[in-house]
């Protein structure tokens, strides 16, 4: 993460450099609003995660997907801008989505939120005791599909994400992927990783090895 030289087009760049190479790329001041730039690069990504999904992902909510990014912003801010203070991650990290959690909500913030676990590293990273690593770590929970790989999250919610078949093996394979095994707390989840897995312990060995002993 660093900050942009001043002129640059905030939002569009933000996302720009997120898609392309993972970087956050903010500067300080006010949230920028979403321009026509992070509209199009957004959709297009949405579109290609769309084609790649298992069966048929929930609809599209572009007020959810704004929101996110938004949060996004601020969180990044906060992680580079150390001056911020607790009101500003209040501020942040405490405005509600404009819609009611639902599949369709968990899919479309995790365009933007996918993109915590790395920011919540980061911000350990650079500050161990700072209380922004606690906020960041409340407000994950909140978004489970997204938070996979942060480690222990307390009071997850996956109502939305099991419920919806394409959802819940996105959030199975992400599992799997990042080897959370904190997780497989949930017995859904669970049984759902060891049927993933079946035959093949190898191809995930650190969850094998914690679903053998469960």
């Amino acid at each position: 993460m660093k900050p942009l030289p001043g002129n640059s087009p905030l939002m569009g760049s933000f996302v720009e450099a997120l898609f392309k190479e993972g970087n956050a790329n903010v500067q300080p001041g006010p949230i920028p609003p979403m321009d026509k730039p992070a509209w199009d690069l957004v959709l297009a990504q949405e579109q290609r995660q769309r084609h790649h999904a298992p069966g048929t992902p929930p609809a599209f909510d572009p007020a959810s997907a704004e929101w996110a990014f938004q949060r996004l912003y601020g969180i990044s801010q906060l992680v580079v801008c150390r001056e911020m203070g607790t009101d500003a991650v209040h501020d942040i990290l405490t405005q509600p989505c404009p819609a009611p959690i639902s599949p369709s909500t968990h899919w479309s913030v995790d365009l933007a939120l996918r993109f915590l676990p790395d920011a919540g590293r980061l911000a350990m990273r650079m500050s161990p005791g700072d209380p922004l690593n606690q906020a960041l770590c409340e407000f994950a929970a909140g978004w489970p599909l997204s938070s996979v790989g942060m480690g222990e999250l307390e009071s997850l919610n996956l109502a939305g994400i099991m419920s919806h078949p394409s959802l819940r093996q996105v959030y199975i394979d992400r599992v799997i992927e990042k080897a959370d095994t904190t997780r497989l707390n949930d017995l859904e989840v669970r049984e759902a990783v060891r049927a993933a897995i079946g035959a093949h312990p190898e191809l995930a060995p650190g969850l094998s090895q914690w679903l053998a002993q469960s």
